[in-house]
Formats: C-alpha cells, structure tokens, sequence
C-alpha cells in the first residue's frame, strides 16, 4: 500500500508473510502531487510521482530489496 504523505513524500505499508501489515515507512521526496505505484519487468515495486517542480521522478526496489532514492526522468 503506498500513500502520498501530508509531508508531501511517499510512503509504504507491507504486510509480513502472516498477513500483519508493518509500521509506515517513507520513501522520502518533499513536494511530491501525485503518486502511482506498479512492477517493473521482473515484479519488483516501482513508484512514480510529479514534483512540485513539474518534473516526474521515480523509485524502485532494488534486488537487495533497499529502493532507490528519487531519480528525475
């Protein structure tokens, strides 16, 4: 479950194998308007927002499972 923040950063929620979603974490970003969520080509999360600057950004889940920070595209 992701969620755009009243901080205006992303933020996560997963549930563990048992079905326990765990605490909100933030993806981190400052301004962000939008955000949308889907899988890159090998089923890992992927984030996609708007800045408040009018650019996209977005952040993945890498293979160690750590994401990215916010990259502009």
């Amino acid at each position: 479950m992701y969620a755009l923040g009243g901080d205006f950063a992303g933020w996560g929620r997963f549930s563990d194998p048992n079905g326990i979603f765990q605490s909100w974490a933030s993806y981190g970003g400052s301004d962000l308007e939008q955000l949308a969520s889907g899988r890159n080509a090998d089923g890992r999360p992927e984030l996609f927002t708007l800045g408040g600057n009018g650019s996209y950004y977005t952040t993945f889940q890498q293979t160690n499972g750590a994401w990215t920070g916010w990259i502009s595209w």
